[in-house]
């Protein structure tokens, strides 16, 4: 579970966060929602520890963040990143296997088990035959998927992902979604920036909707998404369209009402 209370961050003189708090229960996954400049990566960047708090706590699992050791962390979390390109020629089977290394000592080196492990999240991601690939010569797509198997490798309780189907085609959306509610069914709880409201809605049990630092919205999608919080949020005004009497809604930009 992770605790998220009153947390504040700036750069430099601009506020950026100005008393963030919500919960995120086990196995459930939440959309971070919001223009651009939001806050959206910054606040995976501080759960993820990768940048110190300014004001507030940040509780994983009771314990707060500043108590955990990296490595401790890295075991208990995972982070996507939205870039994920390589400073060196790393094949996809090494990018994975670098999941690995919170479970290892220094001078250890990968064990059968680690390497079932691996295979194991090359498959569940279905790049197992690009094994062998240099990450330079594979997709966006498919460099996201490598990514995705890191952190299942890593077999954390927590995957963090910030923006992980930006710059990618539809279909190739859908599958990193579906590989992501598959990793929620099998219980992780993951947190994920997005800026696609409508697959956000379809894929987040939670959502959190961020306007000028501050919540502006939390809770299940069908309670967050909502013409007044888009007009709100996005500064634009939308019709909320649903299918039948599904809870699921769809935001149709006013100038598309025509349609």
């Amino acid at each position: 579970m992770i605790e998220v209370k009153s947390l504040k961050f700036s750069y430099n003189d601009h506020s950026v966060l100005k008393g963030i708090s919500f919960i995120v229960k086990n196995n459930e996954i939440l959309g971070i929602l919001g223009p651009n400049g939001s806050g959206k990566t910054t606040l995976l960047n501080l759960i993820g520890g990768i940048l110190k708090k300014k004001e507030g706590e940040i509780l994983i699992n009771g314990k707060k963040i500043e108590n955990y050791s990296r490595k401790e962390l890295a075991r208990i979390m995972a982070f996507v990143p939205q870039d994920t390109s390589t400073a060196f020629d790393f094949n996809v089977f090494e990018i994975v296997s670098m999941g690995r290394y919170p479970h290892l000592g220094i001078m250890d080196s990968l064990t059968e088990k680690d390497k079932n492990i691996i295979i194991e999240a090359l498959k569940k991601t279905e790049i197992y035959d690009l094994r062998n690939k240099s990450t330079r010569q594979i997709s966006g797509g498919e460099r996201q998927r490598v990514f995705i198997a890191r952190a299942i490798a890593q077999d954390p309780e927590i995957i963090l992902l910030d923006e992980p189907t930006s710059n990618l085609d539809i279909k190739y959306q859908i599958e990193i979604l579906d590989i992501i509610e598959r990793m929620r069914s099998q219980g992780k709880t993951i947190l994920m920036s997005m800026h696609d409201v409508n697959l956000a809605v379809r894929y987040c049990t939670k959502i959190a909707l961020i306007h000028n630092g501050n919540i502006l919205a939390f809770g299940e999608p069908e309670n967050v998404i909502n013409e007044k919080n888009i007009e709100i949020a996005y500064g634009i005004k939308g019709k909320i369209i649903r299918n039948g009497g599904e809870k699921i809604a769809y935001i149709l930009p006013e100038k598309f009402n025509g349609f």
